[in-house]
């Protein structure tokens, strides 16, 4: 997910900043941090974030940055690839219109196995993949081609 706010940078021009969650981290400081952040930038308009670090371990209070991002205008990806299949939560709890999942993780499926959660009223607003002509424009999977999958993987997912 990083690689692709660098793609934005190369491809369209925009502003990439990269932040510090601040150490200690506290659930205050934390959105003290974000605040501040938004505040001092009033450019913003998309923030990644992280669910659970996978270097510290450190759970983001989510929901109350998405809520204080949409305030704002900013939209927010998350990255649960850390956090799905290892604490209890459902997409709706964080908030976000749009989340990354990725299953080999805490799931244990196979390798390139995830999905890409976009809240059903913001799919316009994401291109279709390569003008993807195999599924409609409202969609999901217009929004991302795979090609020829491996379906070994794919049809593992249910028994991990």
């Amino acid at each position: 997910m990083q690689y692709a706010m660098k793609w934005l940078k190369d491809r369209r021009g925009v502003d990439v900043i990269a932040t510090a969650i601040p150490e200690p981290a506290t659930y205050q400081n934390v959105i003290d941090h974000y605040t501040k952040l938004l505040r001092d930038n009033p450019r913003i308009t998309l923030l990644l974030l992280t669910h659970i670090s996978h270097r510290t371990g450190l759970k983001l209070p989510i929901a109350e940055i998405s809520r204080m991002a949409a305030q704002h205008g900013v939209d927010t990806v998350v990255d649960a690839a850390h956090s799905w299949g290892h604490v209890d939560f459902s997409v709706r709890d964080l908030e976000s219109p749009f989340v990354g999942f990725n299953l080999h993780k805490w799931i244990g499926a196979p390798l390139g196995c995830g999905f890409l959660y976009i809240k059903k009223d913001r799919l316009p607003d994401i291109d279709r993949h390569f003008a993807d002509e195999d599924h409609d424009a409202d969609d999901v999977r217009s929004r991302i081609h795979t090609g020829t999958a491996n379906s070994a993987n794919y049809l593992a997912v249910p028994a991990v």
